[in-house]
């Protein structure tokens, strides 16, 4: 079937299909990561046909490109959650643990997909975009969190920034280095410590 022949689903049944195939794409892509699962595979894990899969989603990387915002959730959407509800006053302490400990449990529970996901960052233009306008979109939300619970901080979007930047290099350390030296414990407290610094 040819991109023109793509169909969009109007049909209940059909919609639910469709909705199955990404979910399943999104388990598989999970356990195994992009590039070792086929469509065939996934389309065995919905329940439907390859040629239903091809009905919907001209190749693999379609169905991909429909997972990212269920990957982003998945790592970012509890924290804001979490962070929203705050109320003062604060212990920076134990927060800043938490969250950043959720984020590098988020970072394992995919950890083949999400390295895959960093390399095709660099590599594919449709990723990238996505990528760039939801750390933005999610970098303006967390920075006008900080003033509902309370943190009125002068440039909260650069200052968001950096935090953001700072906390996925420390969850890429300890989830992706393979033999590293640093003392995990010690890099965390640093980090925290540095983030209340920039945020106080």
């Amino acid at each position: 079937m040819s991109k023109n022949q793509i169909s969009e689903p109007k049909q209940q049944r059909s919609i639910e299909k469709k909705r199955r195939i990404i979910e399943a794409g999104f388990k598989l892509f999970c356990e195994k990561g992009f590039y070792k699962t086929n469509t065939a595979e996934i389309a065995k894990e919905a329940g439907v046909s390859t040629g239903i899969v091809y009905r919907y989603f001209p190749d693999k990387k379609a169905i991909f490109l429909e997972c990212l915002p269920k990957f982003f959730d998945a790592f970012y959407t509890g924290v804001y959650l979490d962070i929203k509800k705050l109320v003062p006053p604060f212990d920076y302490e134990m927060m800043l643990n938490k969250i950043i400990d959720s984020l590098v449990d988020a970072h394992n529970y995919s950890k083949d997909a999400h390295e895959e996901i960093l390399v095709m960052m660099h590599s594919d233009p449709d990723i990238k975009n996505f990528f760039d306008k939801a750390y933005k979109e999610m970098n303006k939300q967390l920075a006008e969190v900080l003033g509902i619970i309370g943190l009125n901080t002068d440039y909260p979007y650069e200052k968001m920034h950096i935090i953001i930047e700072m906390i996925e290099s420390y969850c890429h350390e300890v989830v992706f280095a393979k033999e590293s030296k640093l003392d995990y414990d010690m890099l965390k407290k640093i980090l925290i410590k540095a983030i209340i610094s920039i945020i106080t």
